[in-house]
Order: structure tokens, then C-alpha cells, then sequence
């Protein structure tokens, strides 16, 4: 499959994906993917081994690249793993072992991390469509961390927790809430790399805001990331017509050190347009908690609950 488009937070973008689902008779498959944007580069190639239940359950080996800038950070990434997860029709779960290691720069300093870490995914969703839904509930939880001197340069634990719930009170209307914790035990922000690190503003976090540039700062005034994070928002969303609808929204949260709750807020409205594939959600968004509250822009494309 080929594809391109225009995201807010990575720009233009040209992908490449190439799969071979029948790769033998014992349904090993192979999957290559190729994205190439503006502020984002990355490549993998995953090979999936079933296992006894062959439906839902598989052993996944996958080897990946990734670089991403924006504003004051650089970060290139290359990753392995091995992860043996179960994917049910409702539930799922997988447990893995990765090696990470990530060179980067963000503002005038540089340093560079290698990480061992054994990581724990669960979640859930529950939904009438995952594309076009009208009633439904997404809940996913992590857990992962590292030991300075089994593999890794340093010691940490991080738990996640995101949500998403959609209803519809009324025929022509959709609420949509969408929450995310994090929080990591860490010496210092310094130990960990940016990858790991909590950031907050852009398309799927706090609009009105750009990419990434919600977070702690250092003594020169770079956004470097934070060990907590809350995010939260709240949509209403109106139907003018199958493919067309209108929404209004308001976003609040942070990224910090110290769970500082002096939250970041944004709010606007927004055109929705429907096609087979998920909606295409054009965003005018206010920074309404910051001087003069600045708007920009924000362009996403996807499914409700995918």
C-alpha cells in the first residue's frame, strides 16, 4: 500500500507499507512499513509467529527506526523486541522485552541512552462501530522500566492510563471525552530519554497548542518533557449530515516535574467530515490560558475508537 497526506504535527508525509499474510503454511507474516515526513522518519519490519490459538494469540518480533524533531529536540531511535501478545475481539494484552537505544539533542545538549526494558500492555474496548461509534468505551494501561547495569544506563518506572469514551444522548449528537495520566519514577528527567519523556499540546492532546511544546523547561528555556502527565477533553459533536458534522471542544492538562496544577487550557471548534475509513477533523483551536490566546490549526484523519 502506498499513501500520502498532511498532519499538523508531522507535516507533509508519504508512507509504504508492504505485507505478505501467507508467508508459509504455518501462517507466518511479515510486515515492512515506510513513513517519510516533514518533522518524522521511520521504518520496521515485524515478523508474526501464531501460537496456540492461532485466531488471537502471536509471538512478534519487530526491529524499527524512528527519528522525529521539533522545535529544540532531535531524537533518532532504533528499537528491538520480542512480545508475546494476545488480541481478542474486546480485550487484549501483550508482554514484551525491548532494547532501545536513542541518541539526541535537545537545545544545545546532547547524550545518547541504551535501555533493557520488560514492558506489560493491557486493554479493552467496547463499541457498537470502533469507526463509527455512537456508544463506546477504549481503556489501555502500561507498565515499563529499567535497571541501571541489566542492560541499561539507568533505573526507572513508568505506568501509563488513557481513555476514551463516546455517547450519544440525542440522535444528531456525539459526546467524546478522552483523558491521559502518566507518571515515572526517576532520579532525574535528565536519565531518560526523550522518547520516555512526558510532553503535552498538538492534534491528540491540548489543541491550540503546538506539538510537543507543553512540558518542564530547562535553565535556557527548552521545553525538555516531564515525569507526569494530565490531559483531558471534552467534545460535543453535532451530525448535519451523513458525511458532514460540526463539534466544539475544550482541552486541559500539562506535562511537568512536580505535578504542578496550573493546567494549560485550549478550546474551539471544529468541521467533521466522514468517510469509510474514519472522520477528517479540521480543528481552529485558542491557547485561551496564554496571553492574547494565540489560535492554530489542526488537521487529524482516523477512526473513533482505533
Amino acid at each position: 500500500s502506498l499513501g500520502a497526506g498532511y498532519a499538523t504535527d508531522t507535516g507533509i508525509q508519504a508512507r509504504a507499507n508492504w505485507d505478505n499474510r501467507l508467508l508459509n503454511s504455518r501462517g507466518h507474516k511479515i510486515r515492512t512499513a515506510l513513513l517519510v515526513a516533514e518533522l518524522e522518519r521511520s521504518g520496521s519490519i515485524a515478523y508474526t509467529v501464531p501460537l496456540e490459538d492461532a485466531r488471537h494469540q502471536n509471538l512478534l518480533s519487530r526491529l524499527s527506526f524512528q527519528r522525529k524533531i521539533w522545535d529544540d529536540t532531535d531524537t533518532t531511535l532504533f528499537t528491538a523486541g520480542l512480545t508475546r501478545a494476545y488480541m481478542g475481539p474486546k480485550y487484549n494484552y501483550d508482554t514484551s522485552l525491548v532494547y532501545r537505544t536513542e541518541d539526541y539533542t535537545i537545545g544545545s545538549t546532547s547524550d545518547d541512552s541504551f535501555l533493557l526494558m520488560p514492558t506489560v500492555n493491557m486493554g479493552f474496548a467496547f463499541a457498537n462501530d470502533l469507526l463509527k461509534t455512537k456508544h463506546g468505551l477504549k481503556v489501555s494501561t502500561g507498565i515499563l522500566g529499567a535497571i541501571d547495569g541489566l542492560g541499561s544506563d539507568t533505573d526507572f518506572l513508568q505506568l501509563t492510563l488513557d481513555g476514551k469514551l463516546i455517547f450519544s444522548p440525542i440522535q444528531t449528537f456525539r459526546i467524546i471525552s478522552r483523558g491521559s495520566l502518566g507518571t515515572t519514577w526517576v532520579d532525574s528527567i535528565d536519565s531518560i530519554p526523550p522518547s520516555l519523556r512526558f510532553y503535552a499540546g498538538g492534534d491528540s492532546s491540548i489543541r491550540g497548542y503546538k506539538y510537543k511544546s507543553i512540558g518542564s523547561v530547562d535553565s535556557s528555556g527548552t521545553v525538555v518533557g516531564g515525569t507526569h502527565l494530565v490531559v483531558g477533553s471534552i467534545e460535543v459533536e453535532k451530525s448535519i449530515s451523513e458525511l458532514w458534522g460540526i463539534a466544539a471542544f475544550w482541552d486541559v492538562g500539562s506535562a511537568t516535574d512536580d505535578l504542578d496544577l496550573d493546567f494549560y487550557q485550549g478550546a474551539g471548534a471544529g468541521l467533521r467530515v466522514r468517510l469509510p475509513f474514519g472522520q477528517i477533523r479540521l480543528d481552529f483551536a485558542s491557547a485561551i490560558t496564554e496571553t492574547d490566546a494565540p489560535w492554530r490549526v489542526h488537521l487529524t484523519v482516523g477512526g473513533d475508537l482505533l
